[in-house]
């Protein structure tokens, strides 16, 4: 699913989110697949968990940007 389409740049952004979002759904399967068998306060879980949060920051800024970019065109 396209979130936007407004020229080349914006191409770019949809082609970063989508690569963020798949590197979210890798990250929120293996944290799944953890949390089977190890503790919440596990590093290797809190290391995950916190990469992930990362991910998402970076995804609302860059939808962000593409939300504002296309609203300064119209």
């Amino acid at each position: 699913m396209r979130v936007f389409s407004f020229g080349p740049e914006s191409e770019c952004m949809y082609d970063a989110a989508e690569r963020i979002l798949n590197e979210i759904e890798r990250l929120r399967a293996r944290l799944h697949e953890l949390v089977g068998h190890a503790a919440l306060s596990d590093p290797e879980v809190l290391r995950l968990s916190r990469k992930m949060d990362s991910l998402v920051v970076e995804y609302h800024r860059i939808i962000g940007s593409g939300r504002t970019e296309a609203a300064s065109r119209h």
